[in-house]
């Protein structure tokens, strides 16, 4: 089943998405308001801390799609695939989407689409 979780913070600052969500992350939508030039996003599971997305150079004013995905497994000498990609997994836990250089009176909402086997 597809779903959605959406949540909007005004400036800088620490936002969090949905609340014990489990699954896999296929994507995520920025819709900026008129922030100061671009702005730094970074999103993370709150308690595994498994990194999701990071975008020093987000747009102002701009509606933004990401699509994250980790590399699927190392090579057998610890270098890292090129070519393997799989979703992001959220294990019942919080998305926590960290907002800089945004200024401190515009709206960024965030929106993450995952999908999980219920």
């Amino acid at each position: 089943m597809i779903q959605s979780v959406t949540n909007t913070h005004t400036g800088n600052g620490t936002m969090y998405l949905g609340s014990r969500l489990l699954g896999r992350i296929l994507a995520v939508k920025v819709v900026a308001g008129a922030v100061t030039a671009s702005f730094d996003l970074t999103l993370t599971g709150e308690t595994t801390e498994i990194p999701i997305l990071i975008d020093l150079t987000a747009t102002e004013s701009a509606t933004t799609w990401y699509h994250p995905r980790a590399f699927a497994a190392q090579n057998t000498d610890g270098a890292a695939a090129t070519d393997a990609f799989v979703k992001i997994p959220i294990l019942n836990e919080r998305i926590k989407c960290v907002i800089a250089n945004a200024g401190t009176s515009k709206d960024v909402a965030v929106t993450v689409i995952y999908e999980n086997d219920d």
